[in-house]
């Protein structure tokens, strides 16, 4: 799936490019947790694994995202922004549930 306005032009390269800028910023924090990088790379493979099985974009971060990430994710593909309970990530597991098997 390509868009122009995307940052590279798809939804994995746009995601990519939000989870960095994310990680940066969080870097700056007493917080700061050196794995995260690796572990938003990893949750991208499956949103974007998702994508390519059918899921809306938009249903397939909501999926596997919660807390500010989720925003920062949704803003990458100019989607609207979540809601509380999204955000919270209200009757939501430890592990990926495919939005394309909802």
């Amino acid at each position: 799936m390509t868009d122009k306005r995307l940052f590279g032009g798809t939804i994995r390269s746009a995601l990519i490019h939000a989870a960095t800028r994310y990680d940066v910023r969080q870097s700056k924090g007493k917080r700061y947790n050196h794995y995260a990088l690796g572990q938003y790379f990893a949750r991208i493979d499956d949103i974007c694994a998702d994508i390519d099985n059918g899921a809306n974009p938009r249903d397939a971060i909501v999926a596997g995202v919660t807390g500010p990430l989720l925003n920062c994710f949704l803003k990458a593909i100019h989607a609207d922004t979540a809601s509380r309970d999204e955000l919270t990530g209200l009757g939501k597991g430890w592990t990926y549930q495919p939005a394309s098997q909802s």
